[in-house]
């Protein structure tokens, strides 16, 4: 994947709950972790932040995540859908 969606929700999540990115695992519960609904909404704001702001998350998808695994995947469908705004750094994907 070109966004890297497993290693970034992993380093966002570990940010939040002031731990280290390998704490984090795709198995472990989202309760589990002690993630209420406000932390998945900043942790949400953030990846906007990341993505330039020009594209909102899917909020309501967040309702059937209950997995850190569930959370990569729909931030991997949400980057996928947005990728041209991604991207890696500040170069534009057309040629100049």
């Amino acid at each position: 994947m070109s966004c890297h969606t497993q290693p970034l929700v992993h380093h966002l999540l570990a940010l939040r709950l002031e731990t280290n990115d390998e704490a984090i695992e795709d198995a472990q519960s989202l309760d589990e972790l002690g993630l209420d609904p406000l932390d998945l909404v900043l942790f949400v704001l953030r990846l906007e932040e990341l993505a330039g702001g020009n594209d909102e998350f899917p909020l309501l998808g967040l309702d059937r995540a209950e997995t850190v695994g569930d959370l990569v995947a729909l931030v991997d469908v949400w980057c996928n859908a947005t990728q041209p705004s991604w991207g890696h750094g500040p170069r534009s994907s057309s040629a100049a």
